[in-house]
């Protein structure tokens, strides 16, 4: 019997045929979380490492405010853009740009979102002491 597998590409779905005849539905991959504190103000830091000819499909989100970012009234910023892995500062594309408070928080999931080939994913603040959690998993470039 010959293995059988259905992907879709939009929707990075794989369907498997089991040997038993079974339709078996699952992601394609299985995502990966990548971590950084943003500890110093107006400083990029890479939150996910570029990888050659690959793209990155951000499924989720997590980024939190310490109680010591901004303050209880005045918004800080927080930048999250796609950056060539040679020079970290330059933005090559938005990815998000929030306004955050001190000791707040934003959890994004189910986003889907793909970064251009071969980029970093980098985090830089107005002010210091955000934590940054990206998860997601990698593709070929074209999604081949």
């Amino acid at each position: 019997m010959t293995d059988v597998t259905l992907w879709d590409e939009k929707s990075q779905t794989a369907v498997l045929i089991s040997v038993n005849g079974e339709l078996v539905v699952g992601p394609l991959s299985y995502s990966s979380a990548y971590h950084e504190t943003v500890n110093i103000a107006a400083t990029a830091f890479e939150i996910v490492p570029a990888v050659s000819g690959k793209n990155f499909i951000i499924d989720s989100m997590l980024l939190a405010t310490s109680k010591t970012f901004g303050t209880a009234t005045t918004a800080e910023t927080l930048t999250i853009y796609e950056a060539s892995p040679a020079d970290l500062s330059t933005n090559l594309k938005t990815v998000a740009q929030i306004d955050f408070l001190k000791n707040d928080r934003l959890v994004a999931t189910g986003l889907k979102l793909a970064s251009s080939t071969a980029v970093s994913l980098v985090a830089s603040a107005t002010d210091a002491n955000v934590s940054v959690t990206i998860a997601g998993f990698y593709v070929k470039a074209n999604g081949n």
